[in-house]
């Protein structure tokens, strides 16, 4: 995706998850806040850092791009929290390539 000069918040980075990758959704609605509903990014991120690394292993790698373009995304185009809780996931991707 290319740089849309839009912020993105927590709440479009989750639908633009969605869209990709349907099959996260289970781990969304694990965390969220039982209290207000928000989706506490930082877990979910760590979440999906695990899931991505299964799938790798795995050979699926159209839900490993998936998640990756999606939290590339957040991670340049987010707002400070998108961006915060995207990082580790960015980095360890980008090791991965050097590899």
């Amino acid at each position: 995706m290319l740089h849309t000069g839009t912020v993105l918040i927590a709440e479009r980075f989750v639908d633009e998850l969605l869209a990709a990758a349907p099959q996260v959704g289970v781990l969304v609605t694990e965390n969220r806040d039982p209290d207000d509903g928000m989706v506490l990014l930082h877990l979910l991120l760590h979440d999906l850092l695990r899931l991505a690394v299964s799938a790798f292993r795995a050979g699926d790698a159209a839900l490993v791009t998936s998640i990756l373009v999606v939290t590339e995304r957040g991670f340049r185009d987010g707002d400070e929290y998108v961006r915060n809780a995207s990082r580790r996931v960015v980095r360890r991707a980008r090791r991965g390539q050097r590899r």
